[in-house]
């Protein structure tokens, strides 16, 4: 799964690998169908080494950051209008019971997070798209009228490697 999947014409052989990346991360355009993006205050990341911070308008979008590693590791934060005005435990419940029900993960772990002075939950998950086996770790934070998460998605076999890595980057959380 190149992570550099918009920046390159994909090969038939990694046309799939592409399409699940795009999936992992794309979960969005359902939970938030509704919502506008609102990125004037950047919510940001601190990029760790080994990860590269693209341009807004280069990947996955609208977000308000994204990094990518050379072993497929991606990192977004997501900043969506609030329009349903509900609290982080409504949206955390939300997104999960999509990835759940509708997307097919499973739900390996949920706990509080601190990151940017906001209080939040931080989900992991684990799924399969085609022969490929997914983590995806999804941190939820409100914030006024916005949602924000940050999310980071690698496949299975590189992400024990990255954890800290992913977990520090979640933390780092910041605005601009």
């Amino acid at each position: 799964m190149p992570a550099f999947a918009s920046l390159s014409v994909p090969s038939p052989s990694t046309a799939d690998d592409h399409r699940a990346a795009r999936l992992v991360i794309v979960f969005f355009a359902i939970a938030f169908a509704a919502g506008l993006s609102a990125c004037s205050s950047r919510a940001v990341l601190t990029t760790p080494n080994g990860f590269v911070s693209l341009p807004e308008d280069s990947l996955y979008t609208p977000v308000c950051y994204k990094a990518v590693s050379a072993d497929d590791v991606v990192l977004l934060v997501r900043r969506q209008r609030d329009q349903a005005k509900g609290n982080v435990d409504f949206w955390s419940e939300a997104i999960t019971r999509e990835l759940l029900e509708r997307q097919g993960y499973e739900l390996l772990a949920s706990r509080d997070v601190s990151a940017g002075g906001l209080s939040g939950k931080l989900s992991s998950f684990r799924g399969a798209i085609g022969n490929r086996v997914f983590r995806y770790e999804l941190a939820v934070f409100v914030q006024d009228s916005d949602v924000l998460t940050v999310e980071a998605g690698s496949p299975e076999d590189s992400y024990e490697s990255n954890a800290p890595v992913i977990q520090s980057a979640i933390e780092s959380l910041h605005f601009e």
